[in-house]
């Protein structure tokens, strides 16, 4: 049930979430135990949908700093494990067998 609610609550917090246009999405990464993509809208807001289905960490590369979790799978709140992403730079690091959404708002929202 958190998830659900906390799934609703970031979409309505974030442009990038709200807005439908699939000319906004960008796939990072696209393998058979990883994938990562980015939504935007056109004042810069963006979100990363990212999941890990291997045992081991995977990293990707977002090409832009300013990242927070929304959202991550191996949060206890969730019945997670505790293994949280880790962002650092544009990068982040997602843990095995795991999910996570994370938001960079637009520039001028900062």
């Amino acid at each position: 049930r958190a998830g659900g609610r906390d799934r609703l609550a970031a979409r309505r917090g974030g442009p990038a979430l709200a807005d439908g246009r699939r000319d906004r999405v960008a796939t990072l990464t696209a393998t058979d135990r990883l994938l990562a993509v980015v939504r935007g809208d056109a004042d810069g807001d963006r979100v990363l949908v990212g999941a890990n289905l291997g045992e081991d960490d995977a990293v990707v590369d977002t090409g832009l700093d300013g990242w927070a979790v929304l959202l991550a799978t191996g949060d206890p709140a969730y019945g997670g494990t505790g293994s949280l992403p880790i962002v650092q730079g544009g990068s982040v690091r997602i843990p095995g067998r795991s999910a996570t959404l994370l938001h960079r708002p637009a520039p001028d929202l900062v």
